[in-house]
């Protein structure tokens, strides 16, 4: 019995990836896209009105086709006080098809005020940019 147990815990991750793969087979663009908070996180700190940020993204295109989106952070409520005057630029990127892989991306956003920001944040979300199309996760 605990044998099967580890056995199912230690091929569950596999077998949850591989179940999310199927069930979004057929889909394209934007909604076959997901992030995952594990392994996620941003730096960030202030250079002449500069917010400089350095992100881990664990991002996922469950879909047929290759997709090139852009990618924005969203953070916790806590950090949106902080960074809420900070304007972030998205950031480009391909996302190959059927994969899950961490991104290191660079961001920047611009300081309205002479704010001085600085420090290290767990990243709530993502907003995925195609075209006119969002999707918030």
């Amino acid at each position: 019995m605990l044998i099967g147990v580890i056995g199912f815990l230690a091929v569950f991750p596999y077998l949850s990836s591989s179940a999310m793969m199927l069930v979004h087979h057929k889909n394209t663009g934007i909604t076959a896209l997901d992030y995952s908070q594990k392994g996620s996180s941003c730096r960030y700190a202030t250079q002449d009105n500069v917010v400089h940020m350095q992100c881990q993204l664990t991002l996922m295109n469950y879909g047929s086709e290759s997709k090139e989106v852009r990618i924005e952070p969203l953070f916790t409520e806590y950090d949106s006080g902080l960074l809420a005057s900070v304007n972030i630029k998205n950031e480009g990127i391909v996302m190959p098809r059927r994969s899950s892989r961490t991104y290191h991306i660079n961001f920047e956003g611009n300081v309205d005020d002479a704010l001085f920001v600085t420090g290290s944040t767990n990243i709530v979300g993502v907003k995925f940019i195609d075209g006119s199309q969002e999707k918030e996760t």
